[in-house]
């Protein structure tokens, strides 16, 4: 069975030692070892970044091995373009080779050179993840939300290479960039434990790129088959292969822009056949780029991870070698004078295996709503529906699981969830908010995500926690105008209800035109969801569609627009918020005006009000309603709150005038 690998994401996005210790708590103090191979190497210009590291011996087993590889900008800031980078570790082969370090002319006649000579010992280079920048222009000019000290982590299991990773290793990054840059920071988290598939060979079939113009030339030069030494032990194995095409100098635009796909042979027989195409750049979690970031491409998006395709290749019992062989679909194309042929950069490596340790393994892998994480940014705040990802990481097909998720301590809701995984495959799993609003007695901001499997035999992946934002307070009457542009049809936006039904929805627009619609919700918790069938958002400046948005305003309140949505936002962007409800924590202003700092603060605040209206009162609550301090007879403009005796975590302050009630968050944070 093939399966396509998105790494793991991190839970929770953070810089250095923090964001480390932070993954931790899914491991469970006592079990892991972090090491940092790589720390905020700069990658200015083509070429391998190489550095050492000790890694822990192979006196103790793991369970798991994830690489954390952090993209962030060069210290001279980011590029403006999407380039291939890798993070590769050299395996010594004990062969020796050499190079011409020098000539030396002794003699002329007659003539007599002496040579001296680079010696040097022989690596193989594996691939352990691949990431493409994204275009950085953004983060250069300091615009769109972002700068340059913008970072981004990616996750990567690399428990396969466990035989490899142990002691002193050399870690690379590879950039093929032409001017600078980015950096790489790598660190290896190794969870102790009893791994679940022993590995007992590994072997690099492909590992190079190759330029594509004439299939047979590609197929004999490129993708040769390849025959394979089986090793005795091994049972049965798995093929990873990451393709990435780049490059479209013909009419079909391929390699990149181009929806081709790659055969697996198996000793002939055909194992798997994929799409060689990632369709979902649309929905980048880095967003809006400066490039052309939303289009899609061979099996890569500016600012992501390749996809691994990871396939089943069948038993290798009692065989001494097997012939491995991959295809790309055909096609053909005569390269224009004065341009450089498309290509492919292609990894392929046969992992061979032992008989399962492990059988019953049920993972919480990623906790995706409610979640601060910038990865899932576009699911979140969230209060409509609770998304995690499970994972089978036993030899047993996964097929029931109950799911216990919500706030630790509080509120806890229960979700039966059936279908059918085998190892190595993951479902998101979507489950309802019911009940009371389930953020009422959320004191700390963190969410909690449980496994129950029958007979599950790894405990320390059963748990995962996440941190989260309050989703914002909106009038319940309220007008959603829609300015499209000159592609009205593509825009269309439905407005969800926490039960998951559609309470108000537009489509069939004309372009150019302002659409008005008006909206009296009852409390609750609501997703706008707002999708364009060109994938291109309502403003993206590679197109000519010009510009359109979409905005939610106070239908006769003292603030006219309250929400204006990114319009370069791709395939669909979403926002989640509430009526009224336990929560009344939003951040807009009325024409009143009240400042609150610092904020957060270690527990001590001044309020500084500079509104026309008068000054009612003021109250201070916890999440749960709790009064924690009031006001007392006539309010001054200017005040100071002590919450210096309170616990660290959110509190809410509502300031009331003879105008409204101005609502917003305390953060007290030591």
């Amino acid at each position: 069975m093939g399966t396509k690998i998105k790494p793991m994401k991190i839970s929770t996005l953070m810089s250095g030692a923090l964001l480390l210790s932070s993954y931790l708590s899914f491991a469970g103090p006592g079990d892991s070892t972090v090491v940092r191979a790589m720390d905020h190497m700069d990658l200015t210009w083509y070429g391998s970044y190489s550095d050492t590291a000790t890694l822990p011996s192979q006196a103790t087993s793991y369970n798991k091995i994830l690489m954390v590889y952090t993209m962030g900008c060069a210290s001279g800031g980011c590029s403006d373009w999407d380039y291939t980078t890798q993070i590769n570790l050299y395996e010594p082969t004990g062969m020796m080779d050499s190079s011409v370090a020098s000539l030396d002319t002794i003699s002329t006649n007659p003539l007599v050179i002496d040579t001296t000579w680079n010696v040097f010992e022989v690596n193989r280079t594996w691939e352990l993840g691949r990431v493409i920048t994204p275009y950085g222009g953004y983060m250069r000019q300091g615009s769109a939300g972002y700068n340059n000290s913008w970072e981004h982590p990616f996750v990567f299991d690399v428990t396969d290479f466990a035989h490899l990773l142990h002691d002193t290793v050399a870690i690379a990054a590879a950039y093929k960039g032409w001017s600078s840059g980015f950096s790489a920071t790598v660190d290896f988290i190794f969870i102790e434990g009893t791994p679940a598939r022993p590995v007992v060979q590994m072997n690099q079939v492909y590992s190079r790129y190759g330029q594509y113009i004439q299939t047979a030339t590609f197929e004999s030069n490129v993708l040769p088959p390849v025959t394979v030494p089986v090793n005795p032990n091994a049972v049965d194995g798995v093929f990873r292969f990451t393709p990435t095409g780049h490059g479209f100098v013909n009419a079909l635009n391929c390699a990149e822009f181009c929806n081709k796909h790659f055969t697996l042979y198996k000793d002939g027989a055909q194992v798997a056949r994929h799409d060689m195409w990632r369709d979902d750049c649309g929905m980048n979690p880095i967003y809006p780029q400066g490039g052309t970031w939303l289009y899609d491409r061979a099996n890569w998006c500016p600012g992501d991870d390749a996809i691994i395709f990871q396939d089943e290749i069948g038993s290798l019992s009692g065989l001494s070698q097997v012939e491995m062989n991959v295809d790309v679909e055909a096609y053909s194309y005569t390269v224009p004078s004065g341009e450089t042929p498309a290509g492919y950069e292609l990894e392929g490596v046969l992992v061979q295996y032992d008989d399962f340790q492990i059988d019953v393994d049920g993972e919480i892998t990623d906790i995706i709503a409610p979640n601060n994480n910038v990865e899932f940014r576009r699911y979140n705040p969230a209060c409509r529906q609770a998304m995690v990802r499970i994972t089978n990481r036993g030899g047993d097909t996964l097929t029931s699981a109950v799911i216990r998720y919500g706030i630790p301590g509080s509120w806890i809701q229960h979700y039966t969830w059936s279908g059918s995984l085998a190892y190595g495959e993951s479902e998101v799993v979507t489950m309802p908010m019911v009940g009371p609003w389930p953020w009422a007695n959320a004191q700390s901001g963190e969410f909690e995500a449980h496994i129950d499997v029958a007979g599950d035999q790894v405990a320390y992946n059963n748990d995962k926690f996440s941190q989260f934002d309050i989703p914002t307070v909106h009038p319940s009457n309220m007008v959603i105008v829609t300015r499209t542009n000159a592609a009205g049809n593509e825009t269309h936006w439905e407005l969800f209800n926490d039960a998951g039904q559609i309470v108000a929805s537009r489509d069939g627009l004309s372009s150019n035109q302002f659409f008005y619609d008006t909206l009296d919700l009852p409390s609750g918790c609501y997703e706008l969801r707002v999708m364009d069938r060109g994938k291109d958002g309502l403003s993206w400046w590679a197109n000519n569609d010009g510009a359109g948005y979409v905005q939610l305003r106070n239908n006769g309140g003292t603030t006219p627009l309250f929400l204006k949505l990114q319009a370069d936002f791709g395939t669909e962007i979403r926002h989640m918020f509430t009526i009224d409800g336990e929560l009344s924590v939003s951040e807009h202003n009325l024409d009143e005006f009240l400042d609150v700092a610092p904020n957060p603060s270690n527990g001590i605040f001044e309020m500084l009000y500079s509104g026309d209206a008068s000054p009612q009162a003021w109250v201070v609550t916890d999440l749960q309603g709790r009064v924690i301090a009031q006001s007392h007879g006539e309010i001054d403009v200017r005040t100071m709150i002590d919450l210096s005796s309170e616990a660290v975590g959110m509190y809410v302050l509502r300031y009331t005038t003879d105008h409204g009630t101005i609502t917003k968050k305390l953060v007290i944070n030591r």
